[in-house]
């Protein structure tokens, strides 16, 4: 077999294994590591898939340029492996700043009692002297409505602003702000 159709053989290979990667990791759930191999100065890599279709997107392109350059050239096999090198090198590069973008735009729904604490709110539901309502608090751009307690213990109407100074396992502590 000639190395031309090898080549050919090495790309559709490993470029279809990287599309039934992507497939499955879209249809299925199947975690792809998330963002590739990280190409910063602290060379962190993502363990896992992301290291395999980096590989893979690496052979392949590298495989296809390396054909391209033997069927159309007739510059020598040191060139030929150095345009592959860079070739499949410039792929992952910029298969792995794209997805950096795309991944970049996720939003989880995660948030925690803490992140209320410094954030303005407005009571909701009011709060009881020595005792419980609810307020309104603006987490990771959602309104949430949670328990709150005023610090003083005093009442606190509905509308009143306040700000969240601690936040409790069930509940968040409050101050009133004056306008």
């Amino acid at each position: 077999m000639p190395i031309v159709d090898l080549l050919l053989w090495i790309g559709m290979a490993a470029g279809g294994l990287m599309i039934l990667l992507m497939l499955a990791s879209i249809l299925g759930g199947l975690d792809l590591g998330g963002g590739d191999v990280d190409i910063d100065i602290e060379g962190d890599a993502d363990p896992g898939l992301g290291i395999v279709k980096s590989a893979l997107t690496f052979v392949s392109v590298a495989s296809f340029t390396a054909r391209a350059f033997m069927l159309n050239s007739s510059i020598s096999n040191v060139l030929i492996i150095g345009a592959s090198i860079i070739a499949g090198s410039l792929a992952v590069m910029i298969l792995t700043v794209v997805l950096k973008l795309l991944l970049s735009n996720q939003e989880t729904g995660n948030w925690n009692m803490s992140d209320a604490v410094g954030l303005p709110a407005n009571v909701y539901i009011p709060i009881a002297k020595n005792g419980f309502g609810r307020v309104i608090v603006k987490i990771n751009d959602a309104d949430r409505e949670i328990n709150a307690r005023s610090e003083s213990g005093k009442a606190l109407s509905t509308n009143t602003r306040v700000l969240v100074i601690d936040a409790n396992e069930d509940h968040l502590t409050v101050v009133p702000v004056k306008d």
